[in-house]
């Protein structure tokens, strides 16, 4: 038993039987579009730093391109250590917490970073919450937990250009990138969402690596942040 294992065991959690647990909920997971339209997208943005989290939260209308509401919370501690492949346990609470403070209502649930099924067990953070709240949730990472990106393109939105991620033989993401980029985001359904919608919402708002409204809550954070020093 390393380390971590040992941490985790103090609180509580044995490792074996939490993946365990994350491929049995993992077969509950719907890849369908639960609405007709996903017009409200509510962005959570998650700083992890130090072992501490700073989680900020913000609601884009896609119709009109506007900033409906935003949240930013304060920095806290998290009680488990930074775990691949198991996210949901330094991240889903907090986050659930903060998600508290929306006045508005939303369509989708946009995690960054947290993966969807791209997942090793197809059960990431992302999806770990859509589970939760029975609602359509994506995710959203940097780099893969798995998979391999084709080097074909598949499709092409205005100037995003997107790549298939393949695992066992399944598309299990996309990779979303600006034809003036080689950097990108990889895109994966947490629930209730298919891949299309959830690649369309995206590139609808990529200019550069991250969409546009996470950009802006970033820059809102670290306004935050700076304002305190």
């Amino acid at each position: 038993m390393n380390r971590v294992e040992v941490i985790l065991l103090t609180k509580g959690v044995d490792l074996t039987l939490y993946k365990d647990k994350q491929v049995q909920k993992s077969f509950e997971i719907q890849n369908f579009d639960l609405k007709q339209s996903y017009r409200y997208l509510a962005f959570t943005y998650v700083f992890d730093k130090g072992g501490k989290l700073l989680i900020g939260l913000l609601i884009f209308d896609n119709l009109k391109k506007s900033i409906l509401e935003s949240y930013i919370g304060d920095w806290e501690n998290t009680a488990y250590p930074y775990i691949s492949g198991c996210l949901s346990l330094r991240y889903k609470d907090k986050i659930l917490i903060a998600l508290k403070n929306l006045k508005m209502s939303y369509d989708v649930l946009i995690i960054f970073p947290g993966a969807g099924i791209q997942h090793p067990r197809y059960f990431g953070l992302a999806s770990d919450i859509g589970l939760t709240l029975n609602q359509s949730t994506i995710g959203l990472t940097k780099s893969p937990l798995i998979g391999t990106t084709a080097e074909r393109l598949y499709q092409k939105i205005d100037t995003v250009e997107i790549f298939d991620v393949f695992f066992e033989n399944k598309i299990i993401a996309k990779f979303l990138k600006h034809e003036k980029n080689i950097r990108g985001v990889f895109v994966s359904i947490g629930n209730y969402i298919s891949i299309e919608t959830a690649t369309k919402l995206i590139a609808e708002n990529l200019k550069y690596r991250l969409p546009e409204p996470l950009r802006f809550l970033k820059r809102l954070i670290l306004k935050k942040e700076s304002c305190k020093s």
